[in-house]
């Protein structure tokens, strides 16, 4: 009889146990249901668009500038303003005016090699006067011009040069903020930028793990690399609409000859393109009052 009671206790104890594991279980879940919840709300749209710097059209005497055109109508669009400058034997140059973004974690994310160059970053006093010479502040009261300079190198071993200047929005004054300080957005699959999830179909049971893989990649990708992000406990950083981020890049390229030659000529193009884009913002506010 004893070991009958004993075997009745040990099963109703597990019983017990395996209910309150259950119960747990369920209570966690309906947590993390509530707390993604919470944040599966939609990003405030942009102030900032492509319509404010509508009709600009920089010039360079570099080279010739072609407009890149913008959708005005695009709501989450990054990019407000683009053009690029070609000139006779030297690399394209792209300048663009986009939302204030983390522009190496957003590059080393898609698997870019992304590193600071030193001699503009401070280092070298010398070549940061050379570059930032040309350069004048909108006032006295605004932070001196921090122009940052990076050598990305793509998956292929291709080098380029990018410039990140970052900006007020309300008037394009410099802030002398980090571009590493600010948040980077949504980007796609590296390996797979053209893959698309669409659910379970027959091409994912011929390969499941390459779907498994994607899928995991693509929500890891979407959540910033953030395990908080990723398990939905709190909404992704987005671009900034107070403070833009002016990236003046070089073409990608095998070669290099003159590395300090490239920074100081993209600085030069990024100045001129940015005091004409003030002019027009400027003159723009000027016209609405």
């Amino acid at each position: 009889m004893d070991t009958k009671k004993g075997i009745r206790q040990g099963r109703t104890k597990r019983g017990r146990a395996v209910a309150f594991i259950l119960i747990a279980c369920m209570l966690v879940v309906m947590l993390w249901a509530g707390f993604a919840a919470l944040h599966r709300r939609p990003f405030a749209p942009f102030s900032e668009t492509a319509a404010v710097y509508a009709g600009f059209a920089p010039t360079s005497s570099v080279g010739q500038v072609r407009q890149i055109e913008m959708d005005p109508d695009e709501p989450g669009a990054l990019n407000i303003m683009a053009a690029a400058i070609t000139a006779a034997g030297q690399p394209r140059s792209i300048v663009r005016l986009t939302h204030g973004y983390n522009m190496p974690m957003c590059m080393r994310i898609k698997h870019y090699k992304v590193e600071a160059i030193e001699y503009i970053s401070g280092k070298d006093p010398g070549y940061r006067l050379q570059v930032t010479g040309h350069i004048t502040q909108v006032d006295t009261n605004s932070p001196p011009p921090l122009i940052q300079a990076w050598r990305l190198t793509s998956p292929t071993g291709a080098k380029a040069i990018w410039l990140t200047r970052i900006l007020r929005s309300a008037d394009l004054s410099d802030t002398g903020v980090d571009v590493c300080d600010l948040p980077f957005p949504r980007v796609g699959i590296p390996d797979a930028p053209d893959w698309n999830p669409k659910g379970i179909g027959w091409e994912t049971l011929r390969n499941p793990w390459r779907w498994f893989r994607l899928t995991l990649r693509s929500a890891w990708n979407s959540a910033r690399c953030d395990l908080a992000v990723f398990l939905r406990l709190k909404q992704p950083p987005w671009a900034s609409d107070e403070v833009l981020t002016m990236v003046a890049s070089s073409d990608f390229s095998k070669d290099i000859s003159d590395e300090m030659a490239l920074v100081c000529e993209l600085a030069l193009i990024q100045q001129s393109i940015l005091k004409q884009a003030r002019d027009f913002r400027a003159n723009r506010s000027d016209a609405k009052y």
